[in-house]
């Protein structure tokens, strides 16, 4: 009887392990994915500053329409967006953001030239969710590339219509600044965005390959 009692305390108290050891991984497993889901999230915040300093970058940022209540998620051109801003407050275009102006990714606007600056009417959510499902293997295997790389150069020349090739460019723009890549457009082939691996340090890049952003608070 004994004997019988000592193999059930060993078999339950070899459960008891197997159960805290089985937390112990999964609460392990939950803090490694939060710890990713920050990284990216501090990476798009820097991404944004860095646009919202001066920097020319693709952001996304979350954009309600004041004249008809629309909110979504844009991705817009960082110049495009300070610009709007200056228009909306009645200012210069130019004129010097201060950190109220950009101290969260959330704006609304009510002057159409304001709206019309961001391309706030450029794309919808839904065509942004088709966009992603419609490609995802082919976004999926770019955005492992620019990793691998740390840069790449990605022409939309293959698109003939201007307007469908600037509503593709803000798309790709908007899964890649969603996956923490700094994209940019290339002033000498308007069909060509540049993506980088986001990384700190001093100075502006001289040439594709070489992004670098000051430090950003």
């Amino acid at each position: 009887m004994k004997s019988i009692t000592r193999l059930f305390i060993f078999l339950l108290f070899s459960l008891l392990i197997i159960a805290c050891s089985g937390t112990s991984n999964r609460s392990q497993s939950t803090e490694v994915i939060v710890e990713v889901v920050d990284s990216i999230e501090m990476i798009r915040s820097k991404i944004f500053r860095a646009g919202m300093i001066g920097y020319d970058l693709y952001v996304v940022v979350t954009v309600k329409n004041l004249n008809t209540g629309e909110v979504k998620d844009i991705s817009t051109y960082s110049h495009s967006l300070r610009s709007a801003i200056n228009i909306e407050k009645g200012q210069r275009v130019g004129t010097q953001m201060n950190n109220a102006d950009f101290s969260n990714r959330y704006f609304a606007f009510s002057n159409d030239s304001a709206l019309w600056t961001i391309g706030f009417d450029i794309y919808t959510e839904i065509d942004f969710e088709r966009f992603k499902e419609g490609q995802i293997d082919k976004l999926e295997e770019t955005l492992r590339g620019i990793r691998a790389d740390e840069w790449r150069g990605i022409n939309f020349n293959d698109i003939y219509d201007n307007e469908a090739m600037l509503k593709a460019q803000r798309m790709f723009a908007h899964f890649m600044f969603n996956n923490g890549i700094v994209v940019q457009s290339c002033s000498q082939i308007g069909s060509m965005l540049w993506c980088f691996v986001f990384r700190e340090a001093e100075g502006f890049p001289s040439k594709p390959g070489e992004f670098f952003i000051g430090e950003i608070d």
